[in-house]
């Protein structure tokens, strides 16, 4: 028992006298404003230059300044130095540098996009995607497909047209070279049919030629990357829902007065109408 007070009372010595009451400990981790990514290498210093440290790979930091001192500096050749201000009794302190000279690979940095949609050119469709970035969040854009050549994944539904899809994008991610996002969608389109079957009995019996407008809505989510050693090449994918109806009768009465139904399924599966939309886009950013 008396060995154990005695190594007892030596740790509560030791400890007593490693601590200084005239100084406090801080610590914290030091990242990029934009990109949230931490930031190795930061000098952090005291106004009077005498006490000092670096940032680790991770961006953390931590050491021993006297407690009347209230302020610290955060310096980096590549980043705005940083005057921080704190209350005394503050023992975690993290902070957000911006950079000088914005990355040119930095998602958020670039104003617009311009993508093909390489997909679109299985059912006869030429496809674009533009978009504008209003600021880190949010960005406003279109999807514009010409069916040149327009027809059924299976079938011999023959048509063209032009579809142009307006959307709003939140970013819900959007860090040096990837984001993460929600966007909803207007849509208007118009469609010429050449050749539109109508069946009696699931027999083809007539094809007829018309034209319509129609319009909708659609919501998706996805998400937008730099390639990996490229600063301006991108691909962007999102799944999302449509709702775009076929404005065109579904039944017509033929010469000997029979009623032929049309059936517009393949419309809504995989069709300009699809209510299930997946859209891979490739091109550029600026």
């Amino acid at each position: 028992m008396k060995t154990y007070l005695t190594v007892l009372l030596s740790l509560i010595l030791l400890v007593s006298f490693g601590q200084n009451p005239y100084k406090k400990m801080i610590q914290g981790k030091v990242i990029n404003q934009t990109s949230g990514l931490s930031i190795k290498d930061v000098t952090i210093y005291t106004p009077d230059s005498a006490y000092l440290v670096k940032s680790k790979n991770s961006g953390k930091y931590h050491f021993s300044i006297p407690k009347k001192i209230n302020t610290l500096i955060f310096s980096h050749d590549d980043y705005i130095t940083k005057e921080v201000s704190f209350k005394s009794s503050k023992r975690v302190l993290d902070v957000k540098l911006d950079r000088l000279i914005p990355d040119s690979s930095d998602l958020v940095n670039h104003k617009y996009s311009i993508s093909f949609l390489p997909i679109k050119l299985i059912t006869g469709a030429f496809s674009l995607r533009f978009e504008k970035f209003i600021n880190k969040k949010k960005s406003v854009g279109a999807y514009l497909t010409y069916y040149y050549d327009g027809r059924q994944y299976f079938g011999s539904e023959e048509f063209t047209g032009l579809k142009t899809s307006f959307y709003f994008r939140y970013y819900f991610v959007h860090k040096q070279s990837h984001g993460f996002y929600a966007q909803g969608s207007i849509i208007i389109a118009y469609f010429d049919f050449d050749k539109l079957n109508y069946n009696y009995s699931n027999q083809l019996t007539k094809s007829i030629s018309t034209s319509f407008w129609t319009g909708g809505f659609g919501a998706a989510v996805g998400i937008t990357d730099i390639v990996k050693n490229s600063k301006h090449f991108i691909f962007d994918i999102n799944i999302g829902w449509q709702i775009m109806p076929a404005l065109y009768k579904t039944t017509i009465t033929d010469e000997h007065g029979r009623e032929l139904d049309h059936n517009n399924l393949w419309w809504y599966i995989g069709g300009p109408g699809s209510v299930v939309e997946i859209k891979l886009a490739i091109g550029g950013i600026f």
